[in-house]
């Protein structure tokens, strides 16, 4: 398999998980630091994160024109409409709310990046005859990927999420 093919899969992966997200409600205490931007709020507060309204693929991968060796990815997440108010410019609202859904998206992806918990086997008779045995799951493509949150450009105020693939992988990346 090509490390286009594999990287591809990695990317339906991220797709699947972003189309799949569940509303979530996040808890924020008081002047907490999310995903590296300080929130301004004098008392705890409870937001609920919607899953985003899209998600498409941007930027040089899409159009196979990337010139590096190592390609970057670009994913574009658009803020669902019930996410955002008229007045949410104010005291820096949306760049907080843009902070609590990176966060909430970050920990959506981190779950595909780990592996399943092992499933205790319960002790079964012992049968002469051959028993099926259910498949395994398959693995995500992600598994033992890292994700983390960092800056965009130095933004303090543009988290974004990095996906890298584990150490060691290094012909994925390379463009064909």
């Amino acid at each position: 398999v090509s490390g286009r093919k594999l990287l591809e899969q990695a990317l339906h992966s991220v797709k699947q998980a972003f189309d799949s997200f569940k509303q979530v409600e996040f808890k924020v205490p008081n002047n907490a630091r999310v995903a590296g931007v300080h929130m301004h709020n004098d008392e705890a507060i409870t937001i609920s994160i919607f899953p985003p309204a899209r998600v498409d693929l941007v930027g040089s991968f899409l159009l196979g024109t990337s010139a590096r060796p190592n390609v970057n990815v670009d994913m574009c997440l658009e803020l669902p409409k019930q996410q955002l108010y008229e007045k949410d410019y104010l005291d820096c609202r949306y760049f907080h709310k843009r902070a609590l859904c990176v966060a909430a998206y970050a920990d959506a992806l981190v779950k595909l990046t780990q592996p399943p918990p092992s499933e205790k086997k319960k002790s079964k008779p012992k049968k002469h005859k051959k028993q099926e045995e259910e498949p395994a799951s398959p693995a995500s493509p992600l598994l033992n990927w890292s994700v983390s949150v960092v800056r965009f450009r130095g933004d303090i105020l543009k988290p974004i999420i990095e996906l890298l693939p584990p150490k060691g992988s290094r012909g994925l990346l390379k463009h064909s």
